[in-house]
């Protein structure tokens, strides 16, 4: 898993496609991609403004970009990003999952509609009911708290008709 990158600012969410189905390809289908909205420290670097929470939110809904993991040209105009044929070339057997990390009611939101899972790093159980209150069909979290630093891991059931849910890294 990634942990968390952010595919909007310093990293264009084409690019991050391509590695994240090379990982996926490399690690036998064992890689989650974790997605989140950037960090002022991490993201400003690039020399461009930090956006409020409300413009990343949509960055990142935009930059989920599940189109590319089908095979194909892709091509995109949108607010934020905007692309013209744009291919994974090498795709797994089954697109890695995508979590997303959250930290309250509106990023919780945004990962009931994008995310297989979400990523929390506050041991806070509101976090988890607000996802699950997004309507997604959820499963117990898969992880206990070690440290502050450790993330939670709730993942939602497979759709009808899918191949697969999002899964946890190994040991988790």
């Amino acid at each position: 898993m990634t942990y968390v990158t952010c595919p909007t600012i310093r990293y264009h969410p084409v690019v991050v496609a391509q590695k994240a189905a090379t990982a996926a390809l490399l690690s036998d289908g064992r890689f989650t991609l974790g997605l989140g909205t950037g960090e002022n420290l991490n993201e400003h670097v690039v020399g461009r403004p930090w956006p409020s929470a409300d413009v990343r939110h949509e960055m990142l809904e935009e930059a989920v970009l599940r189109s590319l993991f089908a095979g194909g040209c892709v091509h995109h105009t949108g607010r934020h990003f905007s692309f013209d044929s744009a291919k994974v070339w090498d795709l797994p057997e089954q697109p890695a999952p995508i979590s997303v990390a959250v930290s309250g009611p509106a990023s919780c939101r945004l990962a009931g509609e994008l995310a297989d899972l979400m990523i929390a790093t506050d041991p806070d159980a509101s976090v988890g009911e607000a996802f699950a209150a997004t309507g997604v069909p959820a499963i117990p979290a898969t992880a206990s708290w070690r440290s502050a630093t450790t993330p939670t891991f709730t993942r939602r059931a497979a759709a009808p008709g899918s191949s697969s849910a999002g899964s946890p890294p190994a040991g988790r």
